[in-house]
């Protein structure tokens, strides 16, 4: 699976130095975490329901380069699921430029916070959707 998004830098987003602050780009992976379990019909709400849990357990981000005040970055993130961990790809551009390759995993947990298999509902949503 894969998800696009599109974000224009805004005063909100930089920092005293005037281009992205690495914080921002944080954020802009949560907004595409956000829109996977979106995709894959699987709210927060839900998952409790099940007596589950989504769990951030990794980020790791390499910075490349930087843009400032009213650039255009595009986000590119892959989702692939592997193992009881979903596994995203994030790569930022801008001008023809990678500005940011970072990946974040998430788990879902039971009410003993242990890591349990995800729902096939997820693992099925992630393997059927087309990559745009």
């Amino acid at each position: 699976m894969q998800i696009e998004t599109q974000h224009r830098v805004y005063m909100e987003h930089t920092d005293m130095q005037g281009v992205v602050n690495n914080a921002q780009y944080m954020n802009w992976m949560g907004w595409a975490r956000q829109a996977f379990w979106q995709r894959v019909n699987y709210s927060e709400h839900e998952a409790l329901q099940d007596g589950l849990s989504w769990r951030l357990v990794r980020v790791d981000c390499r910075y490349r380069h930087n843009v400032g005040l009213n650039a255009r970055i595009q986000q590119t993130t892959h989702v692939s699921v592997e193992g009881v961990r979903v596994v995203f790809r994030h790569r930022f551009r801008a001008n023809d430029r990678v500005l940011v390759d970072a990946t974040s995993e998430m788990c879902v947990i039971d009410h003993q916070h242990r890591p349990v298999r995800l729902p096939d509902r997820v693992r099925d949503g992630v393997s059927q959707q087309p990559t745009s």
